[in-house]
C-alpha cells in the first residue's frame, strides 16, 4: 500500500492554496487509486487534503495531537496520545513520501524528520508560507549527508506527476 503524508499549515489557508491541494489530490487519485492519504490533523490545509481525498474516494488516516483529537468521520483516526510535535514522527515514519503544501515551524519539523530518515520530500512552493524558503536556504539537501533529495514544484500538476511516478515505483526514490 502506498502511503502519502501531507504536511501543511494548521491555520485557515487561502483559497488559492486550497485549490492547488485539490488539484494534487484529484490528479494523484487518477494514477494511484488505492493509495492512503495521511495528515497530522483535521484543520487548516490538512482539512482540505482530507476532505478532497475522501471526496474522490481515497482512504485517509489522521494522526491528531492529543490536544486536538478532531477527525473526519470517514477517516481512520489514530489517537496516539502524542502532542502536536510528537505526532509528526509516526505520520512521517508511516509515509512512503511526504508532500509539503505550505506551512510554518510544525511543517518544517515534518520536512526535517522526513529528510533525516530518508523519506522522499516533495515541496509545493509559492504558497506564501515559510516552507517556500527551504529551497533558497538549503536547496536539494538539508545537510552534507544528502540523505534524500528534496524536490520543489511551483505547479501542483507537476507535483502530482512526481507523486504518481513515486507511486508507480512503490515509493522507491533516486538519490
Amino acid at each position: 500500500m502506498f502511503q502519502v503524508g501531507f504536511a501543511g499549515i494548521g491555520e485557515p489557508p487561502p483559497i488559492e492554496l486550497k485549490n492547488k491541494v485539490r488539484v494534487i489530490i484529484r490528479l494523484f487519485k487518477n494514477c494511484c487509486p488505492n493509495a492512503i492519504i495521511m495528515t497530522g490533523g483535521y484543520w487548516g490545509i490538512m482539512k482540505t487534503v482530507v476532505d478532497e481525498a475522501v471526496r474522490v474516494g481515497l482512504i485517509t488516516v489522521i494522526f491528531p495531537p492529543v490536544e486536538k483529537e478532531v477527525c473526519h468521520n470517514s477517516s481512520i483516526c489514530i489517537k496516539s496520545g502524542l502532542s502536536y510535535k510528537n505526532r509528526s514522527i509516526p505520520l512521517v515514519r508511516s509515509s512512503n513520501v511526504l508532500v509539503v503544501v505550505g506551512g510554518g515551524a510544525g511543517t518544517l519539523l515534518e520536512l526535517v524528520t522526513a529528510y533525516a530518515i530518508g523519506v522522499p520530500v516533495l515541496v509545493l512552493v509559492n504558497t506564501g508560507f515559510t516552507t517556500d524558503n527551504v529551497e533558497n536556504c538549503f536547496g536539494e539537501y538539508l545537510d552534507h549527508r544528502k540523505t534524500v533529495k528534496i524536490h520543489y514544484y511551483r505547479q501542483p500538476e507537476n507535483l502530482a506527476q512526481a507523486l504518481c511516478s513515486l507511486c508507480r515505483k512503490g515509493g522507491l526514490h533516486e538519490q
